[in-house]
């Protein structure tokens, strides 16, 4: 087998840690995860507490439109030897002797592997926790680890990821505990059945929950902001937006408060930071607040310039707006960054040379989309739109035999579809 050095890869560098655990730089989550695997090999404890899980099939995205197909493996021990890096093979030591660890490094253990998308294996590590008895703060993270693993593998199963939700609450021993379930119960009801009266009832919950912990341990300024933010769901569903800003206002205050005097202490400061500045993008964009909403997403690229899908969600914003050229850039920054949003990031490129009458250059950009994921229907159909009414007879027949070959091709005329639909690809 021939063992590529990843590290020459440009587009693949954001994402390095998805592939094979090595690397150390690119995207903030990338960089997080590198951690973390560093952490596991060492076997290190990690104090602070990262909030955010990358999207459901990131690590399979990256390896089909970076074409690693050796990476792809269902479980860490079927990677082959020869692709491992050494902190792959120390995390497939560490699992193997599963039983024999403390519970901070199972809980180290399962947050790998749910952010490199092993969500069945994750689940089953942590099938035989207790539910019935009072449970620790370690406890209480492997019980909500296991909930995000059950949601993220089967979609449907987000009541049942609610039930371990509710247990970590009902169970847990500490306020800090209790507060963090309350925040997950929250936002869980938020993004998932957009309840709003559950969203208050847990929100009100966890508001208390944060009161308890202020007296007890408030020293964690990240947890307290974090907790803000989820609690901003409920003004946020009554449309009482004058208290969602100043909730969201205090939120940001203590996130640009945290220490960062440590690599980890700066990475769960810069994480919940970046956190904050997509709400408050979201939240300014809500009250019609256009260019402040804009330039909070221009702080978030500054934090974190190597994540993709910053920049395409800058150029989508900017493609709302109108402003196309400018939107070009944003989704031209995405689209080389690589994957996992390079294919769709290449097809909003093509989006925006239509806008400005550059047939030819959305053409390119389309097959382009096509070449890094060849089972793209969006780009597929892009093309039989564009030559449909510019020629190229043979492009346009080459397009329709490969979608043909698909289950359930579209319409062409369905590459109409809105920027808002394609850009949450």
């Amino acid at each position: 087998m021939t063992v590529i050095d990843l590290d020459l890869i440009p587009t693949v560098h954001p994402v390095r840690a998805y592939l094979d655990l090595g690397g150390s730089g690119g995207a903030l989550h990338n960089r997080i995860l590198a951690h973390l695997a560093a952490a596991t090999a060492a076997g290190e404890q990690v104090t602070a507490v990262f909030q955010s899980n990358p999207v459901a099939g990131l690590r399979e995205r990256v390896v089909r439109e970076s074409r690693l197909d050796a990476y792809a493996a269902r479980t860490p021990e079927r990677l082959v030897e020869e692709l491992r890096s050494p902190r792959w093979q120390r995390l497939c030591e560490r699992l193997a002797g599963w039983d024999d660890h403390p519970p901070h490094l199972r809980s180290l253990l399962v947050n790998v592997l749910i952010r490199l998308g092993f969500y069945g294996e994750a689940d089953k590590r942590l099938r035989d926790l207790p539910l019935d008895r009072p449970l620790d703060d370690v406890e209480v993270s492997l019980v909500l680890q296991r909930a995000i693993a059950v949601y993220k593998s089967d979609r449907g199963a987000d009541e049942r990821a609610l039930g371990l939700l509710r247990h970590a609450y009902e169970q847990a021993v500490s306020p800090r505990s209790r507060l963090v379930a309350a925040m997950a119960i929250t936002v869980h009801h938020a993004r998932v059945d957009r309840d709003a009266r559950a969203v208050g009832h847990w929100a009100g919950r966890a508001l208390t929950d944060l009161a308890a912990f202020d007296g007890a341990e408030g020293d964690d300024v990240i947890l307290r902001s974090a907790a803000l933010r989820a609690c901003s769901f409920a003004p946020f569903f009554d449309r009482r937006l004058d208290e969602a800003t100043e909730m969201l206002a205090r939120c940001e205050e203590l996130a640009r408060s945290a220490p960062g005097d440590t690599v980890e202490r700066r990475l769960a400061r810069d994480e919940n930071l970046r956190a904050v500045l997509e709400t408050r993008s979201r939240e300014a964009a809500g009250r019609g607040e256009t260019e402040l909403s804009l330039q909070r997403m221009h702080d978030l690229i500054a934090l974190d310039p190597a994540d993709s899908r910053a920049h395409r969600d800058l150029g989508y914003a900017l493609f709302k707006l109108e402003r196309f050229a400018q939107a070009l850039v944003s989704f031209r920054t995405a689209a080389r960054l690589g994957s996992p949003f390079a294919a769709v990031s290449w097809t909003l490129v093509a989006h925006c040379h239509l806008r400005l009458d550059d047939t030819d250059a959305a053409l390119d950009a389309l097959m382009t989309a096509i070449d890094i994921d060849p089972c793209s229907i969006t780009a597929l159909r892009g093309v039989l739109r564009v030559t449909e009414r510019h020629g190229d007879g043979h492009l346009r027949a080459w397009a329709c035999e490969r979608l043909n070959r698909l289950p359930d091709p579209p319409s062409p005329d369905s590459f109409s579809m809105s920027i808002k639909e394609e850009s949450h690809v």
